[in-house]
Formats: C-alpha cells, sequence, structure tokens
C-alpha cells in the first residue's frame, strides 16, 4: 500500500507542476492520496497531542489569555501543515528516516481536532468575541471531548 501512495503523491505533484489536477485526471487515485495525507496528518497531530492539551488546559485555568491561545494554536496549525508538507516530500525521496512509516490506529480517533480549534479560534477573533464566555466554554467543550478520547488509549 505505502509503494502506491508514494507514487500517487509523486504523480500528484508532477501534475501540478504541469498546472494539471489530480483529481480532474483520475478522482479515485485522489480520493486514495486524499486518505493517506488524512492518515499522515492524523499521525504527525497524534504525536503532538501532548503539547495541545497543555495549551488547553493553561487557556482553561487563565494562565493564557484567549489572544495568546488564539495565537498559539495558529502556530501549532501552521507547524502540522509544514511537517506533513516535509514528511511527503522525505516519503516521496525514500527517505530511510520513514521508511517504515505506519499511522497509529488511535490517531483516529482526533483527526481534525486541530484544524476544529483552528477553525474555532478564527470564528470567535473575526467575531471580536474570543474574549468572553462563550469562546471559553466552547475551548472547554472541546476539550472535554479532547480528553474524553484521550482516556480511551
Amino acid at each position: 500500500m505505502k509503494k502506491k501512495n508514494i507514487e500517487l503523491l509523486k504523480r500528484s505533484q508532477d501534475l501540478k507542476n504541469q498546472k494539471k489536477n489530480l483529481f480532474i485526471k483520475n478522482q479515485e487515485e485522489d480520493f486514495e492520496l486524499s486518505e493517506y495525507n488524512i492518515a499522515v496528518e492524523e499521525h504527525i497531530f497524534w504525536q503532538d497531542r501532548d503539547q495541545v492539551a497543555l495549551l488547553m488546559e493553561d487557556f482553561l485555568n487563565k494562565k493564557i489569555d484567549s489572544e495568546l491561545f488564539s495565537d498559539q494554536v495558529y502556530g501549532l496549525h501552521r507547524k502540522l501543515i509544514n511537517t506533513c508538507e516535509k514528511f511527503k516530500l522525505e516519503l516521496t525521496s525514500s527517505s530511510e528516516k520513514i521508511k517504515d512509516f505506519q499511522p497509529d490506529g488511535r490517531s483516529k480517533k482526533l483527526s481534525g481536532f486541530l484544524t476544529d480549534l483552528y477553525c474555532e479560534c478564527e470564528y470567535f477573533t473575526e467575531a471580536e468575541d474570543y474574549q468572553n464566555k462563550k469562546f471559553y466554554d466552547s475551548i472547554k467543550n472541546g476539550f472535554l471531548n479532547f480528553q474524553k478520547y484521550l482516556n480511551e488509549e
């Protein structure tokens, strides 16, 4: 399976370099590649899950304010995207470092969590409402769900 995903990554990049799109060329392959990209993102986020939990705890315990919390979430989201891109580059270059990559099945539980947290911060920032109780309650509910998934380990 991994070999096929690497081939799809290379094919997608080649098409992108030609100003073409894998989705237009072959939707089935594009879907397969998307599933693999999601697995990579989930795996990388799973490795940073404790950092996210600590950030949320700091905010909920009022050690940091909502503005700093949002800035930190944005930074973690950027880091996740950059790490995923580097990981995919290493995959296509047949790096020995990640030769035997197998996603951790537990990482699926938190799929999209950081993106959701990012969107929540964006929503409240744009509404200029991220200093209020609704934002705090929203993050608290997210944290409780996050903890629930982690406790299922």
